[in-house]
């Protein structure tokens, strides 16, 4: 928070600010998304657009709760590993959410933000949602092997879960 004090703002509930290092989404009943100003422009737009679907996807609201979770459980390793999946995991989910309508140049765009973001980043914030905060090597590699899924294997996907819940 301190570091977010002296923010400006940009648009909307975005907002410009000297202090950090990557973007995220910090709040919990009015999130705002802050981006370091030291960024080159033309990243907002992808910035912009993969923080506002953690907004969309209330991830900030699942964050903390993992987070409360995790700070109760704090001895068990389980947790602990649970948590640090789930980040990858809302991470990819909304680099995936981002890209599917994007063609190859604006993929490779998103891709040259999400490399410029981690390369800046210093510190690991537990509590937010951010843009570079995640295994970049993974997300990088979901992003170039995107594909739709195919109507067969959403059918065989739930045709699975319909067998495994009825056992």
């Amino acid at each position: 928070y301190r570091k977010t004090r002296q923010s400006i703002l940009y648009q909307d509930n975005v907002y410009l600010c000297d202090e950090i290092d990557t973007p995220f989404v910090l709040g919990v009943f009015q999130p705002k998304i802050y981006i370091p100003s030291g960024l080159n422009e033309a990243y907002y737009e992808h910035i912009i657009d993969h923080e506002k679907t953690h907004i969309q996807h209330k991830d900030y609201l699942w964050k903390f709760i993992s987070y409360i979770i995790l700070t109760i459980h704090w001895y068990n390793i389980f947790v602990w590993e649970a948590y640090f999946l789930f980040q990858k995991d809302i991470e990819c989910f909304c680099d995936e959410k981002v890209v599917q309508n994007y063609q190859n140049d604006q993929k490779k765009s998103y891709l040259d933000t999400l490399l410029a973001c981690s390369i800046h980043q210093k510190t690991f914030m537990h509590f937010t949602c951010g843009f570079s905060q995640s295994d970049v090597k993974k997300r990088v590699e979901n992003i170039i092997h995107h594909r739709k899924p195919t109507v067969f294997i959403l059918v065989l996907s739930v045709l699975l879960c319909v067998v495994v819940a009825c056992l």
